[in-house]
Formats: structure tokens, sequence, C-alpha cells
């Protein structure tokens, strides 16, 4: 089952200090089987998340399409 998890690697400050609110989940076993325990959050925190992830993606992407600017061919 795929359920969107994602690790995020140098993000905004305001994507770290929401990531710090999210409360821990685990992964249990080892080999081929393997748990994945993430606890439930409440409706504004998720709120909160999908505002934050669609201005770090229009960033992400406004930055990619600097560096393609600046790409000398």
């Amino acid at each position: 089952m795929d359920m969107n998890c994602r690790i995020l690697i140098r993000q905004p400050a305001d994507v770290t200090a929401l990531a710090s609110k999210l409360p821990l989940g685990y992964v249990l076993g080892t080999g081929k089987t393997v748990r994945l325990l993430i606890p439930r959050i409440g409706f504004d925190l998720y709120s909160q998340i999908l505002e934050v992830s669609r201005v770090a993606s229009i960033d992400e992407e406004t930055s990619i399409a600097a560096a393609f600017s600046m790409t000398v061919h």
C-alpha cells in the first residue's frame, strides 16, 4: 500500500517548523515484511501541511525554472 510518505530534505523554515509538530511514527519489522505505524493528526494540522506543501512546491518549481533559465546552451 502506498501512503505517499515522503522524506523532506532541505525544506524552507516554515515546513521544518510544521514538521516538528508531527507525532513520531514507527517502522516495525525486518526483512520483506515491515509495518508502518503512523499516528493520527488533527484536521487543523493536516490543513496546515497541505498549505505549506503547496507553497513549498511552487517555490521549488520557481527555483528549478530559474536554474534552467540561467543555463547556457
